[in-house]
């Protein structure tokens, strides 16, 4: 509708909304460690419709996602561990609502781990000097 003064146009459906395509625009970190246990990660996308039970993550082979919490339609944070066995190496990130499934291409990286020795056994160490 267009006034001036007390001229009045109308032109019936002139104007159309559409839905936006959603997308993931952040992953936040985006590398995590082999052996990494409950980290946040923070995701953002647009056009999203996430919702808090609904919403679901995955972040592939070796990644444990043991929590999703919705803070609104477009903010989530997945918190996951990571086995030490993982893969390295980009991920893929798939995020699903229902029907909506937003997927971000190498979104997360999975890095080495820090060799770590975990025990020493005596035994070994006697029998190593005994040869």
């Amino acid at each position: 509708t267009v006034t001036t003064g007390s001229q009045v146009v109308n032109l019936a459906n002139a104007f159309t909304v559409t839905a936006g395509t959603p997308v993931i625009t952040s992953v936040n970190p985006s590398t995590g460690q082999q052996g990494t246990s409950n980290l946040n990660v923070a995701i953002t996308g647009q056009f999203t419709h996430w919702v808090q039970g609904t919403t679901s993550v995955n972040l592939g082979a070796g990644i444990t996602v043991n929590s999703v919490t919705v803070s609104g339609p477009t903010s989530l944070t997945a918190n996951i561990s990571i086995a030490g066995d993982a893969p390295a190496g980009a991920r893929n990130l798939t995020v699903t609502t229902g029907s909506q499934v937003v997927n971000l291409t190498n979104a997360f990286t999975v890095t080495a781990g820090t060799p770590v020795i975990t025990s020493v056994s005596a035994t070994a160490i006697i029998r190593a000097h005994m040869t």
